[in-house]
């Protein structure tokens, strides 16, 4: 569908984001031997591949007795009435391969968590929030476009998705015992960050994305209330014009009435006088 808004600015935190992690995604691909993983992360993904890898992960996670929300359900739906977290981010990231990026990460993740057990449980929990639906349409997201402090949130969360696959990509690369990911990350200080970055850093922006989302919302209701109240206004005050014209109408239409009468009645006496005076 060809769009019809404008999509946002590159910032210059975005930008040195996004090349970071593609030196960082580089660099794995040089280390890792893992021929699935390469093959994942050699062309180009698309929301069928994310499905596909998320859905057979979900199948591995449910024969484990564990339940999960299918994050891309809704994919291919960010225009209709309700849409996903991950839906409406894609909407607001700015041109470019932004998007490429992060279907790439995504697809990663979720490949490793379909053939690894141990990363499984900690990839869904990381990325479960994702799935929240925000009830929207595609005119409001023309609208939301434009707003700053929902671009800065659209950052955020973009940014804390890319730094969760890269969680991933080093457990991946230094995890030749496949330890289980909690008991791998809380070997020292840093992995305790990188796994708070992947298990709380997500749903803490996707919240603060959708609270502001769900802030606009309201700002538009709120301003079409008072249009509409401002309408009605408008309205009432032409009705009463019309109504007052009305009345002056109606007591033109009265005194019109009077003179046709008192002509009606001179005119036969005007006759009279005028024949008189040549008789």
């Amino acid at each position: 569908m060809e769009e019809d808004f404008a999509r946002p600015d590159e910032s210059t935190r975005l930008v040195d984001c996004a090349n970071e992690f593609r030196i960082h995604i580089q660099s794995f691909l040089a280390r890792t031997t893992d021929i699935e993983t390469r093959e994942v992360l050699s062309g180009r993904s698309t929301w069928e591949d994310i499905q596909r890898e998320a859905s057979e992960a979900l199948v591995k996670y449910q024969n484990d007795g564990k339940t999960w929300r299918h994050p891309f359900q809704t994919a291919g739906r960010a225009f209709s009435s309700v849409s996903s977290r991950l839906e409406f981010l894609l909407e607001l990231l700015p041109n470019g391969d932004y998007g490429s990026l992060l279907f790439a990460g995504l697809r990663l993740v979720f490949n490793a968590a379909k053939r690894m057990q141990a990363i499984r449980e900690s990839v869904m929990k990381s990325f479960s929030s994702l799935s929240e639906t925000i009830d929207s349409t595609y005119h409001y997201i023309r609208v939301y476009s434009g707003d700053y402090i929902l671009r800065q949130r659209s950052e955020d969360l973009y940014i804390a998705i890319l730094e969760a696959v890269r969680g991933v990509t080093i457990w991946l690369t230094a995890n030749p015992l496949a330890q289980s990911f909690k008991a791998f990350f809380q070997q020292n200080d840093y992995g305790k960050k990188l796994e708070a970055k992947m298990t709380t850093s997500i749903q803490d922006k996707a919240s603060k994305f959708e609270e502001r989302v769900q802030v606009l919302l309201h700002i538009k209701v709120q301003n079409i209330d008072q249009n509409v109240i401002s309408v009605k206004h408008d309205i009432t005050e032409v009705i009463s014009d019309l109504r007052e014209k009305g009345t002056t109408m109606a007591s033109l239409e009265e005194m019109l009435r009077g003179l046709k009468l008192d002509l009606d009645c001179s005119l036969p006496q005007l006759c009279i006088h005028f024949l008189c005076l040549f008789c």
